[in-house]
């Protein structure tokens, strides 16, 4: 069987879009997102991008340990 693993998400404000590589992990936050295969393993690093109108674009490194991710997102002026 595949290795999986889930990372939990959070934004402040909520509702923020995940996108990974131009692919959507998730339409609003708080959400989880769950990697198999290679994606599972800690060690492999997920760049991650945050997106929310009137908010500017935020980008984190993510890994699959476990950890939630929890992104603070500022207002675009």
């Amino acid at each position: 069987p595949k290795a999986t693993a889930t990372v939990h998400i959070e934004t402040d404000p909520p509702g923020a879009k995940v996108n990974e590589e131009g692919e959507t992990m998730c339409a609003a936050t708080p959400c989880d997102v769950v990697y198999t295969g290679p994606g599972a393993d800690p060690a492999t690093e997920h760049l991650l991008a945050f997106l929310l109108p009137g908010y500017k674009l935020e980008r984190k490194v993510a890994h699959a340990t476990g950890a939630p991710v929890t992104v603070t997102l500022t207002k675009a002026r």
